[in-house]
């Protein structure tokens, strides 16, 4: 029978006290040490849509995730002595595992995205920023102020880049706003 505890309906008033691992955490670890099947077979069938779900939120691609898990699953097989019962829960370790291996993908394809931006000569629109002339550039130092000049000499940004320099930010863009004026 599922406990209310910890739901909108009922909020979990219990203080929370450290995990007693179970026989069967302490089992199963052992049993992958041994290097035995079956216990592996166990610990994705009672935890895998767990560790996939954790992934996919994390990621949003079900492939990415599917991969995660695969990981996760791989990790404790080649490695159950990093699952120590006495520091908490085969389940919260598992989701830790998947949510850190989620975060690390994310942030890796992050950054494969703007390398690969980089080396295209792209530069994403957020970075592009109006010039004197109207026109666009990836240097915040070419901005200008909204009353066309800069407040003091000490905070007058460097020499604008050229429009249409290796930023991608040229000539071929629009300001970013129209200026009002119809013809």
């Amino acid at each position: 029978m599922e406990s209310l505890a910890g739901t909108a309906a009922q909020p979990d008033i219990r203080p929370h006290l450290p995990t007693v691992p179970s026989d069967w955490e302490h089992d199963v670890r052992g049993r992958l040490a041994a290097g035995e099947d079956r216990a592996l077979n166990e610990v994705y069938e009672q935890y895998s849509s767990f560790v996939y779900g954790v992934a996919l939120r994390v990621i949003g691609d079900p492939r990415a995730a599917e991969d995660i898990t695969q990981d996760v699953f791989l990790f404790i097989w080649e490695r159950p002595e990093a699952f120590d019962p006495a520091r908490g829960s085969l389940r919260t370790w598992l989701g830790t595992l998947a949510h850190r291996r989620a975060v690390d993908y994310v942030r890796r394809e992050e950054a494969r995205r703007r390398r690969a931006q980089r080396e295209s000569g792209s530069a994403p629109r957020s970075t592009c920023y109006p010039t004197s002339n109207g026109e666009r550039s990836s240097s915040p130092t070419s901005m200008v102020a909204p009353t066309g000049r800069w407040p003091n000499s000490s905070a007058s940004p460097k020499a604008p880049r050229s429009p249409g320099s290796a930023s991608g930010c040229g000539a071929s863009r629009p300001p970013s706003k129209p200026t009002g004026r119809s013809s």
